[in-house]
């Protein structure tokens, strides 16, 4: 009875209501959300890799874009020896069959058209605007129905959403480092950005990716911002 009382309980207890508040946006219904039966991720660098590995470990179907073949190839070599690298896997709560059955889930190519048939496309290349704009140029073409969300940590996605024909189908979801282990997940709300989009978002937490999630508008967004904002979540 005395434990109700520490300082300690208190946080965890505070942890455990917050968690479930980050979850819910107002006016928006994240179990409302399409099902996400395929997900690609663009970019395969150590952002792209980690995001992808967090799909393929809720069980979804992924399909990872790079520059060419052979970037591709190496984003998909490279998440296999981060899942050999792994105290799961060392310790043998991950088994081959099992790691096996995850990387059949993945699939790479060099070009966005792979991706047409893609519920949600996380974009996660270096942050340079102009380089994510051409990104989601192509994508919408490529992707006419899927949400396409940005990983960015610092540029705006109202700025990004204006490279595509529908703005209300853009979405920040912007994943911590390293993405496969951290728990948060900030989502990021433009000011074209549709309750569609922003319910897809939320449900990736609840897929088992993420377990902290909050959504903000574009907004309050600042450079380094979310440092802040990751500290404040604690």
């Amino acid at each position: 009875q005395a434990l109700k009382a520490t300082p300690e309980a208190r946080a965890l207890q505070h942890l455990f209501f917050a968690e479930r508040a980050c979850a819910k946006v107002p006016g928006v219904d994240a179990k409302g959300a399409a099902p996400l039966d395929a997900v690609g991720v663009v970019g395969g660098g150590t952002m792209g890799r980690g995001i992808a590995m967090c799909f393929l470990d809720a069980g979804l179907p992924v399909t990872l874009v790079d520059v060419d073949d052979t970037a591709a190839a190496a984003a998909a070599a490279g998440i296999d020896a981060t899942y050999r690298r792994s105290s799961a896997f060392k310790k043998g709560r991950l088994t081959e069959a099992a790691l096996a059955a995850k990387l059949a889930k993945l699939a790479v190519a060099s070009d966005v058209t792979a991706l047409g048939g893609a519920d949600l496309v996380v974009e996660a290349i270096y942050e340079d605007l102009e380089a994510k704009r051409a990104v989601f140029a192509r994508l919408d073409g490529a992707c006419p129905t899927a949400v396409l969300a940005s990983n960015t940590s610092t540029l705006s996605i109202d700025a990004i959403a204006d490279a595509v024909a529908d703005p209300t189908r853009v979405v920040g979801t912007h994943f911590f480092s390293p993405a496969n282990v951290m728990k948060l997940l900030e989502n990021v709300r433009g000011a074209r950005t549709g309750d569609a989009a922003v319910a897809a978002a939320m449900a990736l937490g609840s897929v088992k990716i993420k377990i902290l999630r909050r959504v903000r508008a574009e907004s309050s967004r600042r450079p380094h911002r979310h440092r802040r904002d990751a500290c404040s979540m604690a």
